[in-house]
């Protein structure tokens, strides 16, 4: 595969150097052999063009560097005020000996000079993304220590989880915008960065094949809807699993967000069958404490019970729908057979969560109270987000550009239900998670 374009991260690069120098280690050439710049050259605005004209004969991350650096201990620290900042991960890391086994892995997590600069470039210009990236060392790290795990296994999967998301940086700053709508190319960028991850890893000796194959599939999910492979279940390694859930348990955790343990618990009842249940239920535990607490600060919709019933019934219109359409070719008929897959696993995400149509018509407004109301204003934003990607699904499989296009019928039910999932999301925080 073809290296990774490097324009957005030198564009990072160029902010960078707005705050302290970042200078060439090395001379720079193009795939000709020509010198773009000498050794201890600073990098800013003005070389921006240059650079990013050419193919360059070496990856621009082992050309560059930045003093200070990320160390291991700077990642210790910044781990022990994330276990300050929020308790679910104090309660994570509570006993003494787990504690201890984890920031030590990850204080000694390898660092070659471009992985400590592309960190670096996180912490100073994507704090969030390196943050999370740290939240999810931690958390990988924790799922892995058992009774029979080694010391090695908690490095090797503290490792993974520090690299997993470095391929966000190749992307399209506008992803970091939970708001932002993403365009065919950023969603493609999106869809590639654990594929640059890897590459980025698999560079380096010090991290094992292990660790390069987790980066590429923390994205994965059991059923088979994540990407960029679209495996399922024993396809993923396990080590790919534990990221996965690494992944999903720290997206909530971001210094604006509001009850992450509540998102996170109702998120994950949402998606049981998408992930491992047993590194689940260890996550689902150690929210316990603060769901129940949670609930009580969280503003909810007045309408959240008929806005949800609007949802479950138009989701259940889909087959009705798709069975009276005339589809005009095979392609268009595999399509529909793919978005029976998609809608069927909504319904049964929302049935799992206790908001099936059935479910829901058993509730009146009268008998809820305000910690129902917000259960389910917070469930109805996560069917909403999961209910949008049935419509971009759709949207995918029926281009014009493909020679085939949305029936009547269809594409009156697919803007029906963009209507009702807008509804819901709108000024509400979508459940993206930093890394997508």
């Amino acid at each position: 595969m073809n290296p990774p374009d490097p324009k957005h991260y030198l564009l990072a690069v160029t902010r960078l150097h707005r705050k302290r120098p970042v200078v060439t280690t090395r001379a720079v050439y193009n795939v000709q052999g020509v010198k773009l710049l000498d050794q201890g050259v600073g990098v800013d605005e003005r070389l921006y063009e240059r650079l990013t004209q050419h193919r360059l004969s070496q990856p621009v991350d082992e050309c560059l560097a930045s003093e200070p650096s990320v160390t291991g201990r700077v990642l210790r620290e910044v781990a022990q005020e994330a276990l300050q900042r929020w308790d679910f991960f104090a309660r994570m890391l509570a006993a003494a000996k787990t504690r201890e086994v984890v920031l030590h892995a990850l204080e000694s997590t390898p660092l070659p000079a471009p992985v400590a600069f592309s960190l670096t470039l996180a912490r100073e210009n994507y704090p969030a993304l390196f943050d999370h990236s740290v939240l999810a060392a931690i958390t990988a790290g924790y799922l892995v220590w058992t009774p029979v795990a080694s010391r090695h296994d908690v490095a090797v999967a503290v490792a993974a989880g520090l690299l997993h998301d470095l391929g966000m940086l190749y992307a399209d700053p506008v992803l970091w915008q939970p708001e932002h709508r993403l365009n065919s190319e950023q969603r493609r960028q999106l869809y590639a960065h654990p594929v640059t991850g890897a590459l980025l890893a698999e560079r380096h000796h010090e991290y094992p094949k292990d660790v390069v194959r987790a980066i590429l599939e923390h994205h994965e999910l059991l059923d088979g809807s994540g990407y960029p492979r679209a495996l399922r279940a024993d396809a993923i390694s396990p080590l790919g699993r534990v990221l996965a859930v690494a992944e999903v348990a720290t997206a909530m955790f971001k210094c604006e967000s509001d009850s992450p343990e509540l998102r996170l618990s109702l998120a994950l009842r949402m998606n049981r069958d998408r992930y491992d249940a047993t590194l689940l239920s260890d996550i689902v535990r150690l929210l316990e404490p603060g769901v129940r607490e949670a609930l009580a600060r969280v503003p909810c919709r007045g309408d959240a019970l008929p806005r949800l019933r609007e949802l479950a019934d138009v989701l259940g219109q889909w087959r009705e729908v798709a069975a009276r359409a005339s589809l005009p070719d095979e392609q268009a008929r595999t399509a529909v057979a793919r978005t029976h897959e998609q809608v069927d696993r909504v319904l049964r995400s929302m049935a799992g969560a206790g908001v099936s149509a059935e479910q829901l018509a058993w509730l009146s407004r009268e008998a809820i109270d305000d910690a129902v109301a917000a259960e389910l204003t917070l469930l109805g934003r996560e069917a909403a987000w999961q209910a949008r990607a049935v419509v971009r699904f759709l949207r995918r499989q029926w281009r014009p550009s493909r020679g085939v296009l949305l029936t009547p019928a269809i594409d009156a039910w697919q803007a029906r239900l963009s209507e009702v999932c807008e509804q819901w999301l709108a000024g509400g925080e979508p459940a993206r998670s930093v890394g997508g």
